[in-house]
């Protein structure tokens, strides 16, 4: 919160994001560029180490998917060091296809990676609410009763909620047209 003060009482919030790195343009404005680069060099270290992480994650999880039997058996094979280079070499493919995507459609790469990620937000919380809404409806009062954390408001929260979510959808799709 502090920093967007900072930023915010430097810059209108109208030209955040357009100019480059609010960040980067604050030390350029108060005459420390040093800083600039410092910060710059922090975010493309952050975001490598991200990336890194990410594939390493990525690799581990489809390994132990293919062993429950709940990925492809491709991915269960481990290299010679006990590496999942497949699960790696898959999670590697994503990003280059993503990069390559960029390049060939910088405008649009990003709102399709966005509205994809927001869909699978929303399609995972329609999904907890109706788990949680079938779940409740199987309980008996006694059970109910003794539930650590009901949702409050109880099922019109619920169907408000998945409505509201509903809304989202038709509203993403009607501003997409």
């Amino acid at each position: 919160v502090g920093s967007l003060l900072v930023i915010l009482s430097v810059y209108p919030w109208e030209q955040i994001g357009t100019m480059g790195s609010p960040f980067v343009l604050i030390f350029d404005r108060l005459g420390i560029p040093a800083a600039a680069g410092i910060i710059n060099f922090v975010v493309i270290t952050a975001s490598l180490s991200t990336g890194n992480s990410g594939i390493y994650v990525t690799g581990r999880t489809l390994h132990s998917l293919a062993l429950q039997g709940k990925a492809p058996k491709y991915f269960a094979k481990l290299s010679k060091s006990s590496v999942p280079h497949r699960g790696i070499l898959a999670s590697v493919a994503m990003m280059v296809l993503s990069v390559v995507l960029n390049y060939l459609v910088p405008e649009e790469i990003f709102n399709y990676l966005m509205s994809v990620i927001t869909f699978i937000g929303l399609y995972v919380w329609f999904i907890i609410l109706w788990s949680q809404r079938c779940y409740r409806k199987n309980l008996s009062p006694a059970e109910v009763s003794r539930l650590r954390f009901p949702m409050p408001g109880y099922p019109y929260t619920n169907w408000m909620t998945i409505g509201f979510l509903t809304f989202v959808v038709f509203a993403m799709a009607i501003d997409a047209a």
